[in-house]
């Protein structure tokens, strides 16, 4: 008879084939096609980037007529990611893959980046107006063009409505407050489920609010405390891009509490944290910013560069290359842990710092999903589909409560691997209605930019 153990091991076994031998494929193909046929618009539209953005801050000052303004969206967009994916899975990923995981983390990011430009791209494109006075839109309001069906866009909101109920940064988020401030885990359960019901009402403008706020602190104390590790580290900053370099080609052997790893599982690590910690082709950012006020979809989706670029080559590089150059990342130390022990090496206070910003930060990315997750409901039933999940939230946030991070974290990345290669087959089908912006088109009059 099968124990509960045997089940999670062939979930493992199931989880690895799919990210190894299915969606790294699939990313890596796609983002080299899309990237070619392009001229790899994640490098020469940089100057783009920074009109934009340019014409955003300034636009933001004034009201909108519908949706919410071009900054907000992209904040409640990069809200979802920032956060626990980057300072907790992963270092799942170096753990489990090694060094490595580290550089196919990078190829999977700037691969992804066109991607996750895609996926925005069309979600605002085939957007439609709702009686909100926003948008609604997203994969569920395109797959149906390519798979000629009604099912798939429905199976792709359920989908996207169980990963909204973010159990992995849930369990982190609960289990960091319980421990470090030695509060009863169920009571704080409780107390974080009441905080997202009431908070996520406020929908996506409301997150991008909260996220505007609290994203440029995290990211401007973090980058300070790691660059100072890194400059003090006795391991040299190239000694640790050299092991990322070698582990990525030839695995790990074991090391310490490390078991080793092959190049497969390396790949597949790197590339699965990626898709996970950025959110690439989850559908998660396309149903975001389509509430966008800006009336151009290249204009909001190109963001998504500055997104991953922020999310990836920033905070998760230095989250590994703190872990790596500390030589903490093959002790059996929990994952939510192993950046705050390699702060408290140089810092002090840690254990109260690292825990209050992982709770700050996981609970802007819970509200992100959690708003995400109610719109997908409300696409399949308009009428009560809201209020049943909340129900369903609630159900789902209690039971995790009782288990491992580590199997929490298992069946948000098999949800995730399914919305990514039902998606990324719709972006290929759909690739010929892409459309890169163009700095010689004249965007940014005011009536046009985000009015």
């Amino acid at each position: 008879m099968l124990t509960f153990q045997d089940i999670l091991i062939y979930i493992q076994m199931i989880e690895s084939f799919l990210w190894s031998y299915c969606a790294v494929p699939a990313i890596v193909l796609l983002g080299l096609y899309l990237s070619l046929i392009h001229k790899f618009p994640q490098i020469t539209k940089s100057k783009h980037l920074i009109t934009v953005f340019k014409h955003a801050f300034k636009s933001e000052e004034g009201p909108v007529n519908r949706g919410i303004s071009p900054l907000r969206a992209f904040f409640s967009s990069l809200g979802g990611c920032i956060g626990i994916g980057n300072i907790v899975a992963v270092c799942t990923a170096v753990q489990i893959g090694g060094p490595g995981a580290v550089f196919w983390l990078w190829v999977a990011a700037f691969l992804g980046m066109i991607v996750k430009y895609s996926e925005v791209y069309l979600g605002i494109k085939y957007r439609v107006a709702n009686l909100h006075g926003s948008f609604d839109g997203g994969p569920m309001f395109y797959i149906g063009k390519v798979y000629g069906n009604k099912i798939m866009p429905k199976v792709f909101s359920i989908l996207l409505a169980m990963y909204g109920t973010e159990v992995y940064m849930f369990k982190v988020v609960s289990d960091s407050v319980a421990m470090t401030w030695n509060f009863e885990s169920h009571s704080v359960s409780y107390l974080l489920i009441i905080a997202i019901l009431v908070v996520s009402r406020g929908g996506v403008d409301k997150v991008g609010q909260i996220c505007s706020a609290t994203i440029p602190l995290f990211l401007t104390l973090f980058i300070g405390m790691s660059t100072w590790v890194l400059f003090h580290s006795p391991i040299p900053f190239w000694d640790v891009l050299k092991t990322i370099v070698y582990s990525a080609f030839n695995g790990h052997a074991a090391v310490g509490g490390f078991a080793g790893s092959t190049i497969a599982l390396t790949i597949g690590q790197g590339m699965a944290r990626a898709c996970y910690s950025s959110d690439i082709g989850s559908g998660y950012a396309s149903v975001v910013q389509s509430e966008t006020s800006q009336h151009y979809p290249e204009n909001q989706a190109i963001f998504e560069f500055f997104g991953i670029f922020v999310d990836t080559f920033v905070v998760s590089t230095l989250t590994t290359f703190v872990i790596i150059s500390t030589n903490l990342w093959f002790e059996s130390i929990p994952a939510s842990h192993l950046l705050q022990t390699a702060f408290s090496q140089y810092f002090n206070g840690m254990d109260y710092f690292i825990p209050f910003f992982i709770s700050l930060l996981g609970f802007s990315n819970l509200l992100a999903f959690f708003s995400v997750g109610r719109k997908c409901v409300n696409y399949l039933q308009p009428r009560w589909g809201g209020w049943a999940y909340y129900g369903y939230a609630s159900v789902m946030y209690l039971i995790f409560t009782h288990t491992n991070q580590r199997h929490a974290l298992l069946l948000m990345s098999m949800i995730g691997v399914s919305l990514l290669l039902i998606n990324l087959y719709a972006i290929f089908k759909l690739n010929k209605e892409l459309v890169l912006p163009d700095l010689k088109k004249n965007y940014f009059q005011r009536n046009n930019f985000g009015k």
